[in-house]
């Protein structure tokens, strides 16, 4: 039979015990984990990654009002009543860094078109002249309407556009002008009824691309009718 000591076998204890606490140091060193001085495990810390968030900017709103430096113009608020007033927005082919120009950058007016009418009809000519500093774009049509009774309130129909008109960009620079050709048919040319005319005060004209619109004065018979298609437009650029 194999006897030891008291002393031997406490020394013998102590050298397991001291065996297994190193197994355990060497467990905690693993999978992420720290040890304490106590053996204790703690969580390591992980690094996390935050995504930037991106945030929308507010656009403006389409009723603020524009203001225009022409005496031969006045603005209004309102937006476009009908798909044939509707304006159009400038072409992808638009040269890079020169802007469209807004109602703020343009004064609006008419005057008639060189030789003056045809049968039943008369023809006037829009004119857009860049008031501002800079040079800008204009492309497509512009909504146009007649507009009474001392208080804008539209009369008849907006106008259409003209099938033979062809778009291009027009660019303005400061000063410069460009046109539209607008047909208007005589009040006369339609069935009393059918036209209920009226004088006019003048048009409501939207540029293009524009959503508030300009007033110019222009008295003539109009029709209140609504089915009754008065106005043709051309394209701005036109003038005969």
């Amino acid at each position: 039979m194999n006897t030891m000591t008291r002393p031997a076998v406490l020394r013998r204890a102590s050298a397991v015990l001291g065996a297994g606490a190193l197994l355990v140091l060497a467990a905690g060193c693993g999978n992420g984990v720290q040890t304490t001085a106590a053996g204790s495990a703690v969580p390591a810390p992980s690094q996390s990654s935050v995504s930037p968030t991106s945030s929308t900017s507010p656009t403006p709103d389409d009723s603020t009002t524009s203001s225009s430096s022409g005496s031969g113009s006045s603005t209004a608020t309102s937006t476009p009543s009908s798909s044939s007033e509707s304006t159009s927005s400038s072409p992808s082919s638009t040269p890079a860094g020169t802007p469209t120009c807004t109602l703020g950058d343009l004064d609006l007016g008419v005057k008639t078109a060189d030789g003056g009418g045809a049968a039943g009809s008369v023809y006037v000519l829009l004119t857009f002249t860049n008031t501002s500093a800079s040079s800008c774009n204009l492309y497509g049509y512009p909504g146009v309407a007649f507009v009474g009774d001392k208080n804008g309130t539209q009369l008849g129909s907006a106008a259409t556009r003209a099938e033979n008109g062809k778009a291009g960009v027009v660019k303005l620079a400061s000063g410069e002008a460009t046109t539209a050709l607008l047909q208007i048919a005589n009040a006369g040319n339609f069935d009393a009824k059918s036209c209920a005319p009226t004088t006019s005060d003048g048009f409501r004209v939207y540029p293009p691309a524009s959503t508030t619109a300009a007033y110019v004065p222009y008295k003539t018979q109009a029709c209140q009718r609504t089915d009754v298609k008065q106005l043709q437009v051309s394209p701005v650029g036109t003038s005969g």
